[in-house]
């Protein structure tokens, strides 16, 4: 737990402090929270990648810092299988810890969450992009009798890089000047 460190360190005690004045703390929570006795929990971790993990307890620990809501959505979210999404889900969800970002479906994962605070209502949505879906787990929804994936609300991307036509006259004779560095 980190909570009580705040006793004995005064720069992490001003982060506290900071989170728990906050309307509402959010932060992205890039680990799954279950204990490794969890029924069904499996290291899903892509190769090259630690398969991330944080004991039951931090959830409430989380809460005592002063945070009020996570985003799930990125490439931890599954380190631990659907299994360690759903617990992760659950104890965060018994911290009194609101989250979106992952779920039983796609609806499920891309569905916001709120925070209600004395200012107002604060909503929360959470995506995460990725070149390969190996490295994110996205849900999907149910098609044509397949049922649906459990999995994190991913966002599909492509770069494209725009250049003027100067630019990319420069850049081409660049590239004819640059040395073979491949030998």
């Amino acid at each position: 737990p980190l909570a009580p460190s705040a006793e004995r360190e005064a720069g992490f005690a001003a982060v506290v402090e900071l989170l728990r004045a906050a309307d509402a703390a959010i932060g992205n929570l890039e680990t799954a929270i279950a204990a490794l006795d969890a029924p069904g929990l499996v290291s899903w971790g892509v190769p090259d990648d630690w398969a991330v993990r944080a004991e039951p307890s931090v959830a409430d620990d989380l809460a005592t810092l002063g945070f009020d809501a996570f985003a799930l959505a990125n490439n931890h979210a599954m380190d631990w299988g659907v299994a360690g999404m759903r617990e992760t889900r659950r104890l965060l969800s018994a911290a009194g810890l609101v989250h979106a970002g992952a779920g039983r479906d796609l609806a499920a994962a891309a569905r916001p969450a709120f925070v209600e605070t004395p200012a107002g209502r604060v909503g929360l949505v959470s995506a995460t992009t990725s070149p390969s879906p190996v490295d994110v787990a996205p849900a999907l929804e149910a098609f044509h009798g397949v049922p649906p994936r459990p999995g994190v609300h991913a966002l599909r991307v492509q770069t494209t890089v725009a250049a003027s036509a100067d630019r990319l006259g420069w850049l081409r004779d660049l590239r004819g000047k640059a040395p073979d560095l491949s030998t």
